[in-house]
């Protein structure tokens, strides 16, 4: 089967009619599978995966346990409306497509339409074959035609979302999520109808009195009915929770996606900013009135290093010029007092010296120790300073040639980091959203994980009573099985019954057996895609799936358990993305598969592998719903030789509608 044709009319946010060319190109007996759509979270996507399973399941596409009326009040909320439009009171979705039905195969068309009658729902399915009306099947049972195009039960590993690979991944729900994938794989539900119908038949030829046995076998055949029922009841009921469950998780990840958007999530941090922006413009100011002193004191000569280091030679020759004169003043008064005291009378009579002799004296103190005089030296002391002001001047040559630099350096530095964090403040004040914007998103993702956390809850206490009554089901079915064997070997006048009890054996012994087949095929086929996308050819060498209670366990090499809680976050993934094509392989239906966001979860280098090893090779025409951040440029880049052709949702906000156009967001076709 090829869905060549996608028609959606007035259905949730697309306005008016779009059509969606969804059949493969090739080239050359070349195939190019892949239908890639790009729209970001709230753009449609799902939308197109809801029109499909809409399109051929009708009803059961909410749930086996959906009445009418809410089916009814669903199809007309799916109907587009605008707050600036006149209401819209009719909606369509349709699907064309190739389809072998006794080994011809043919083009169909079908169109599943509704519209409102005042309070009442008209809902239409028209079917062409052709070209011309559908007389194969009459009209009355077009709605079972669809849906067994694509069973409700094999669904899910045709048409799937991120939600339901992370429920196989998960090791709380991958056991019970496997076994209805099993039930829908084998149509289980046809031999469970066939049962009761038998059960019905018998009852109805019961007459007369009965054998102790066969009423023992009537009450424990009722007992197993109603346990039975009430655990289909609890199952349904966990589908529903667990619905529910997923989609509280996409809205509650809907929420955080807008609050990081908005903003919002800054809101508590508000006044945590302001007063650290607060201290930063403090802190600033500081910085430049420090650096603003700097420059107009002594930080410009840091810029002449060489003058710097001139001036302060010249101090030092000029203090020593100043050291030397007033040395050579000292020496010259002493010089001269020596002379007067030689002149003096008494002297000359102290020693009994006459005035040649006195002469001489005078001459020797003058021929040993002549007087200087610096006034005639040609370097002259240009800055009469005091020694205090040198002083302080040599001061400032040190620090202008030693510390100011580097203080002004890491000033400089540290006022650069200032601005920086006061810009990334102030950005982070203007991502902050009004009171009125912020607020609601807040409260709306407060409540959904508040009613995911009850969920949750309900879903533990729903799974342990499910486990307690697959128990007393099991335990109930053995003492069923036990009682019909006796009754089988003592034999009833009635051929008829005797038959129908023997039919209810072969159907256990079948279910038993087929079931076992499948399984066996589903090891096979698991150990080997899963090894083929971790890329580890002999990770895991045996799969073994638990007849009972549908347990996955992995045995590494000589057979040495593998848990899968050893597994990496991406080997998990990896690990329900091979387990579904494994169930898609051993269902033997050559079917499109649809993928909504699938790898929202991988890291880049699963996301890589399952575009190489996955998405081009999983079927002969897989359509696939992406957010650019999930197929992003690079991922494009390595997808495109698979891919056929491409769209691109964009919801417009003024509009109120989402608008189709070709390309793979900045990439055009």
């Amino acid at each position: 089967m090829i869905i060549t044709q996608l028609v959606i009319n007035n259905f949730g946010i697309y306005r008016a009619r779009h059509e969606f060319d969804l059949c493969p190109r090739s080239i050359d007996d070349q195939v190019f599978p892949v239908i890639l759509f790009g729209g970001k979270n709230g753009s449609g996507k799902t939308t197109i995966l809801e029109a499909i399973r809409l399109c051929l399941h009708g009803r059961l596409s909410l749930g086996g346990r959906t009445k009418k009326e809410e089916y009814e009040q669903y199809l007309v909320r799916r109907i587009h409306q605008h707050s600036t439009l006149p209401r819209i009171s009719n909606a369509q979705v349709g699907l064309q497509f190739e389809h072998v039905h006794a080994g011809v195969k043919s083009i169909y068309k079908a169109t599943r339409s509704w519209r409102l009658d005042g309070n009442n729902v008209i809902e239409r399915i028209a079917i062409t074959k052709d070209g011309m009306p559908f007389h194969d099947v009459m009209e009355e049972h077009w709605d079972d035609f669809l849906r067994d195009l694509i069973p409700p039960g094999i669904a899910d590993l045709f048409f799937f979302d991120g939600e339901k690979i992370q429920a196989l991944a998960d090791e709380n729900r991958d056991s019970e999520t496997l076994r209805f994938a099993v039930r829908g794989l084998l149509n289980l539900d046809i031999i469970d109808r066939l049962q009761a119908d038998l059960i019905h038949y018998l009852r109805q030829q019961k007459k007369g009195e009965k054998s102790l046995i066969q009423s023992q076998s009537e009450q424990i055949q009722q007992q197993y009915d109603q346990l039975h029922e009430k655990l289909s009841m609890f199952r349904q009921d966990r589908a529903q929770l667990q619905s529910k469950h997923d989609y509280l998780s996409s809205q509650l990840e809907r929420f955080r996606t807008s609050l990081v958007s908005e903003g919002a999530l800054f809101i508590k941090n508000r006044q945590e900013i302001e007063n650290r922006l607060k201290i930063v413009d403090d802190e600033i100011n500081r910085l430049r009135d420090y650096i603003r002193t700097s420059v107009s004191g002594l930080i410009p000569f840091a810029i002449t290093p060489n003058w710097v280091q001139a001036v302060a030679q010249r101090l030092r020759h000029e203090r020593d010029l100043e050291t030397s004169s007033v040395r050579t003043s000292v020496r010259n008064e002493v010089i001269n007092e020596m002379l007067a005291l030689l002149r003096k009378h008494d002297v000359k009579r102290t020693i009994n010296a006459n005035d040649e002799v006195m002469k001489k004296l005078e001459a020797m103190v003058i021929q040993h120790f002549p007087m200087n005089d610096d006034r005639n030296s040609r370097d002259k002391i240009r800055h009469l300073l005091s020694e205090n002001d040198r002083d302080t001047l040599f001061s400032w040559i040190h620090d202008i040639q030693h510390s100011a630099p580097t203080l002004l350096s890491q000033h400089t530095k540290q006022l650069l980091s200032l601005e920086e964090e006061e810009r990334r403040l102030l950005q982070a004040l203007k991502q902050i959203p009004e009171d009125q914007i912020g607020n609601p998103l807040i409260d709306g993702f407060n409540q959904a994980a508040q009613e995911l956390g009850g969920i949750r809850i309900e879903i533990s206490l729903l799974d342990e009573k499910i486990q307690l009554m697959e128990n007393e089901l099991a335990q109930c079915e053995r003492q069923r099985m036990i009682i019909l064997q006796k009754v089988t070997e003592i034999g009833d006048d009635d051929t008829r019954v005797d038959r129908a009890l023997r039919v209810q054996l072969i159907l256990a012994k079948y279910l038993e057996d087929i079931t076992d087949k499948k399984l066996v095929q589903l090891e096979l086929a698991l150990a080997e895609k899963f090894n083929l996308l971790i890329r580890k050819e002999m990770l895991i060498k045996e799969v073994k799936i638990d007849r009972r209670d549908f347990t996955v366990t992995l045995f590494g090499p000589n057979r040495v358990e593998l848990s899968k809680t050893s597994l990496s976050a991406g080997e998990k993934q990896m690990y329900a993305t091979a387990l579904l094509w494994a169930l898609r392989l051993v269902s033997g239906r050559a079917l499109p598969i649809v993928i909504d966001t699938p790898m929202g979860r991988l890291d880049s280098d699963h996301r890589r592998t399952l575009i190489d090893l996955f998405l081009p090779l999983a079927a002969h025409q897989v359509v696939i719903l992406s957010t650019d951040t999930e197929i992003n440029h690079d991922n494009f880049t390595q997808l495109q030789p698979a891919i056929s052709h491409t769209y691109i949702l964009d919801y417009n906000q003024q509009l109120g509608c989402t608008e189709v156009s070709h390309g793979y967001f900045a990439i055009q076709q």
